[in-house]
């Protein structure tokens, strides 16, 4: 009741402010030009935080290349190069295992994200595919749908002439974790970028970081990708051109889209009802270099990309735990830092920012403990499931 009533007064608040001055075809500058969301309160801050590791069996026949994620009081690991999902208790014990790598019933060609549903089926992403596959709450196949861009115009006049309203002119953000979220019951979230020779963030940019939407909305039953929401930050135009930081986390909520940039320290905040932004909030993480690179072309931006991660901190995971009302972010520090950094928001206001492990993020969590996981790009080769249980202490 009391995060209804918040967010009731929030949706108050700001849509009254943007009602009027937004429209579906505003710039990225006019779409953002909300207000800040936060305020002062009386919130406990987090001084700390306590780890603990969980055990995971080691004789499951996994990869180790995957992504853990909580759902209804479990965690599961979807193995990424055999397709298993595994799931287990908050010991770490081995519960069930479904799915595979194939095409049977059970089975799928390649395994992206895995998005639970509230009817109690999953949608996953098949990349490979450009497909969504759905299976039953017993991991058994329903449908699969091709993800359909719409395409109605030859490539000739796409290429001359790309439309941002329409999903032809982009391409799923694939390579990216968590690209794939509920939307509502009609609809699926897809993340979305653009390499279109005239609608690009590497070169004569302006075009596109002004009118690019970043979500495509994926009817559920058709497969078609129906609309397109949100923009690019206003970062984007300020700080020209730094690609390799073009990329963003999300999360989805009953009313909110909340958005974060890889290279921008504010959370922006979008109506589902009314696709528009209505407010804004986020800190600056601490001691990042952001000084980034600037590029002029596709391939000088392609061959600094490797090094641009190492070197330049920038904002990755996000996670909202609604029963909480607390969002956590985590992002890198770059400058050779062996830590990266955590913000804990509760009602949009910051309450933490903290030392953890590099790769370190909350991805749920189950009865009273949040669960961690650590995903270090540098240790690709590292055959072990990095799990933990979190505690965070509050100042008195």
């Amino acid at each position: 009741m009391k995060k209804l009533l918040l967010l009731f007064i929030v949706y108050l608040t700001f849509y009254s402010c943007t009602k009027n001055k937004e429209n579906i075809e505003s710039n990225a500058q006019q779409y953002y030009d909300v207000q800040s969301m936060e305020s002062s309160n009386n919130t406990n801050s987090i001084i700390d935080i306590k780890i603990d590791t969980i055990n995971i069996v080691n004789t499951i026949p996994t990869s180790f290349v995957g992504d853990f994620w909580v759902h209804n009081k479990a965690i599961y690991f979807s193995d990424k190069y055999f397709n298993h999902v595994f799931e287990f208790d908050l010991n770490g014990e081995l519960s069930n295992t479904f799915l595979g790598k194939g095409n049977g019933p059970k089975e799928i060609p390649d395994l992206d994200d895995i998005v639970p549903l509230k009817n109690g089926d999953f949608a996953v992403l098949s990349s490979s595919t450009s497909s969504i596959y759905y299976f039953d709450n017993r991991w058994t196949i329903i449908e699969r749908n091709v993800i359909d861009f719409e395409i109605n115009r030859s490539r000739e006049e796409v290429l001359k002439d790309p439309n941002p309203l329409i999903a032809e002119a982009y391409e799923l953000e694939t390579g990216y974790d968590g690209i794939l979220k509920n939307w509502n019951k009609n609809y699926l979230a897809i993340a979305m970028n653009a390499s279109h020779p005239k609608f690009n963030g590497y070169f004569n940019s302006d075009f596109f970081y002004n009118y690019s939407r970043i979500i495509g909305l994926i009817n559920k039953k058709t497969g078609k990708i129906e609309k397109l929401v949100g923009r690019r930050s206003p970062i984007f135009l300020e700080k020209k051109n730094i690609p390799n930081f073009n990329h963003f986390s999300f999360e989805i909520d009953d009313n909110f889209l909340y958005v974060s940039f890889h290279s921008d320290p504010v959370i922006y905040v979008i109506d589902k009802k009314t696709e528009l932004a209505i407010g804004k909030f986020g800190k600056s993480g601490l001691n990042m270099k952001t000084d980034y690179l600037l590029t002029d072309t596709y391939e000088e931006a392609l061959d600094n990309e490797i090094s641009d991660l190492r070197k330049y901190g920038y904002y990755k995971d996000l996670k909202f735990i609604s029963e909480e009302n607390l969002i956590f972010r985590s992002y890198t520090k770059g400058n050779n830092s062996t830590t990266d950094g955590l913000q804990v928001y509760k009602d949009f206001n910051l309450i933490a920012d903290l030392k953890v492990p590099i790769g370190f993020k909350i991805i749920g969590k189950v009865n009273s403990c949040f669960i961690a996981t650590v995903k270090d790009p540098e240790e690709n080769d590292e055959e072990i499931l990095k799990l933990f249980k979190v505690t965070f202490i509050y100042e008195e």
